[in-house]
């Protein structure tokens, strides 16, 4: 029996694969590239990640990122600091999605 009521989309379904499409699994690339993970086609995809990592270089500069031929987190802080930067609209996704209506 239908009463007329569609079943809702699972709201926060949609913030986790954005989530970890966005801001966990360009920052874990990075880590197995940087500590030395042999990835296929390693090179190519540190000169991607070189422009997700652009605005984030710009903010913190050279101190926890690296500049001279791709742009590149300085280690583990580098890597915070990107997680961080990219994990914000996420947050405040999920309060305007929790809000009671």
């Amino acid at each position: 029996m239908n009463n007329g009521t569609a079943p809702q989309p699972n709201r926060y379904r949609t913030l986790c694969r954005f989530f970890l499409l966005a801001a966990v699994l360009p920052n874990l690339l990075e880590m197995l590239l940087i500590f030395g993970a042999p990835l296929p086609f390693g090179f190519v995809v540190l000169v991607m990640l070189s422009f997700y990592y652009l605005p984030v270089a710009a903010i913190f500069g050279d101190a926890l990122f690296l500049t001279e031929t791709v742009v590149a987190p300085h280690g583990i802080p580098g890597l915070l600091a990107s997680f961080a930067v990219y994990s914000a609209p996420f947050l405040v996704w999920l309060l305007l999605l929790s809000r009671k209506r």
